[in-house]
């Protein structure tokens, strides 16, 4: 449970296939509950449960939506510049 956004989705798909499979089950009995539904809800739910946001990585510290360029980074990025080649046919 890394991310309440993950876990309350994961929760959220239990849920709907369990309330899903009882309402089936009231319905038409045994034969009315759609098993592979359940069984499908209930394996998303705990994926979702496990994972993590997109906007985070290895740790629990969330990452800028943008990069961000330091100077060192332009400096180098400058020094490493070569000339661009043309080609006459």
């Amino acid at each position: 449970m890394k991310s309440y956004k993950t876990t309350l989705s994961g929760v959220g798909v239990i849920c709907m296939a369990v309330g899903n499979a009882i309402s089936e089950y009231v319905a038409g009995g045994k034969a009315g509950v759609n098993y592979g539904v359940l069984l499908t809800g209930i394996v998303t739910g705990i994926g979702l449960l496990f994972a993590k946001d997109s906007n985070v990585t290895g740790g629990s510290v969330l990452q800028p939506s943008t990069p961000q360029v330091t100077a060192e980074q332009t400096a180098e990025t400058k020094n490493n510049l070569t000339a661009p080649v043309v080609v006459k046919p």
